[in-house]
């Protein structure tokens, strides 16, 4: 089967928490999304995300009294925060934006708490947000959300990644404002988001060039 451009976005070693069946859940997932078998991916990352929940509770139950449980607590919401994104990228493949939204919503919420406002993941979630709607019909709701979305990732843009991001959220506001008519605004998003993607380009080429000097 061919293989899709949209990756999960959760980092393997970051997210297993000591949890083995969530490690090998996780790798298997991996492995579906590769080929295409959205199903058995959406299987289990649901699974990965009762996983999360159960092990958070039972940790609740166990230690209400640790010093560390704040830390805790927060670390299991940024694992599900992730959880939440990627079963919400499979349900956007499987061209069911409700579902999708609904999942983006909750992932954007609790990276939000976690991570904070504007944290690379958090916008990554928001945005994805939007794009549900656009799917939707929902074009006002969506140019909301997008604005803010930029707002957030100008406040906090300090790598490579954080231009890619912003050049994608003005290639879909660019997109958002031609399919409501306004050309002359699109056209300016546009070029925004071209310029973006040349500093990132920039950056990555003078990255890997001193690098590759060491």
């Amino acid at each position: 089967k061919g293989r899709t451009s949209i990756l999960a976005d959760v980092d393997d070693g970051r997210v297993v928490g000591g949890i083995e069946s969530v490690a090998v859940s996780q790798r298997a997932a991996m492995e579906h999304l590769k080929y295409d078998d959205l199903e058995d991916a959406l299987v289990l990352y649901e699974d990965i995300c009762e996983s999360y929940y159960s092990h958070f509770e039972e940790c609740l139950r166990r230690n209400n009294a640790d010093e560390y449980m704040e830390d805790q607590v927060s670390m299991f919401q940024s694992y599900i925060g992730a959880c939440l994104h990627n079963i919400g990228i499979i349900y956007l493949l499987m061209n069911k934006p409700r579902e999708a939204h609904s999942h983006f919503e909750r992932a954007s919420a609790k990276r939000q708490k976690t991570l904070g406002v504007g944290h690379t993941d958090h916008v990554a979630s928001h945005v994805k947000e939007a794009i549900c709607l656009i799917a939707l019909g929902q074009l006002t709701e969506a140019l909301v959300i997008l604005e803010e979305c930029l707002t957030l990732s100008k406040d906090g843009a300090r790598s490579i990644s954080d231009q890619r991001q912003m050049a994608e959220i003005y290639n879909n506001l660019g997109c958002l404002y031609y399919s409501m008519g306004n050309h002359e605004k699109a056209g300016s998003y546009f070029l925004e988001s071209f310029e973006a993607q040349n500093i990132a380009l920039e950056h990555s080429l003078y990255a890997g060039a001193r690098f590759s000097c060491q």
